[in-house]
């Protein structure tokens, strides 16, 4: 069985609230993320406890609707 290493960046297992997450990758923003996965900021926000001037890091984790 050959298996590949998973994705850098791509929606990645389940939150603990059921939910998929994102790794956020060098140069995203929520305003970047909210559009590929077509969910608004606001959600995106209060999903994961995120003032309006959070800074992303590379690496965090932001969980998805």
């Amino acid at each position: 069985v050959l298996r590949e290493p998973a994705t850098v960046g791509v929606a990645t297992a389940r939150s603990a609230r059921g939910g998929r997450t994102y790794e956020v990758r060098r140069g995203d923003s929520l305003w970047q993320i909210s559009r590929k996965f077509d969910a608004p900021i606001e959600t995106l926000q209060r999903l994961n406890g995120f003032g309006v001037r959070h800074d992303l890091q590379p690496g965090d984790r932001v969980i998805l609707p």
